[in-house]
């Protein structure tokens, strides 16, 4: 009676704990889609506009005329990079798959960073450590030829601590804000 006790409340704990690692995932969310349609410039604006509604915003946007002997058959292709809240993605990507007549090509990808993410802020942690251990050496130096050393030390382990900021920045950044590339044609 006892096992099964131990081994409800186990998977109980085990559930809870892929329920909140679920939740705390960084995961960078990118997708292209190409979407033919009667007028170029009227979905550019409803991109805008499912963008603007899903607490998105157009980074960048490309128009360029496709080239035709006859001018009648001159037609602008609108290249956008569009970034919305990862939770909105699905939704905002549906959206703007909707605007299309046709869909010649679409693909979506995911990447889990949680690992990258949860070994940098480990690595700044160890980092920040470390430049405390430096500061109290340095207020015990005596030489000044071993004050200018523990510096060198600690302007060398500020200068890992920025970067892995840095890069953990990029991630929280990416994994916020998904990114969508639409080719409307």
């Amino acid at each position: 009676f006892a096992d099964q006790t131990e081994k409800a409340s186990l998977t109980q704990l085990d559930k809870a704990g892929e329920t909140t690692e679920a939740a705390d995932r960084k995961i960078i969310r990118n997708a292209e889609i190409t979407i033919e349609v009667p007028s170029t410039t009227d979905a550019q604006h409803q991109v805008t506009s499912i963008a603007d509604t899903h607490g998105g915003f157009v980074v960048t946007s490309e128009a360029k005329q496709r080239e035709s002997g006859d001018p009648a058959q001159r037609t602008l292709d609108i290249k956008l990079v569009v970034r919305v809240p990862s939770n909105q993605f699905g939704r905002a990507f549906d959206e703007i798959k909707k605007l299309a007549d046709n869909t010649p090509s679409e693909n979506v990808t995911s990447q889990d960073v949680t690992e990258d993410f949860i070994d940098l802020e480990a690595r700044i942690k160890t980092q920040k450590a470390l430049e405390v251990q430096f500061l109290e050496i340095m207020r015990q130096a005596n030489k000044i030829s071993d004050a200018l050393e523990v510096q060198r030390q600690i302007a060398d382990v500020r200068t890992d601590i920025e970067k892995l900021e840095g890069r953990k920045r990029f991630l929280e950044n990416r994994s916020s804000l998904s990114t969508i590339n639409v080719n409307i044609q």
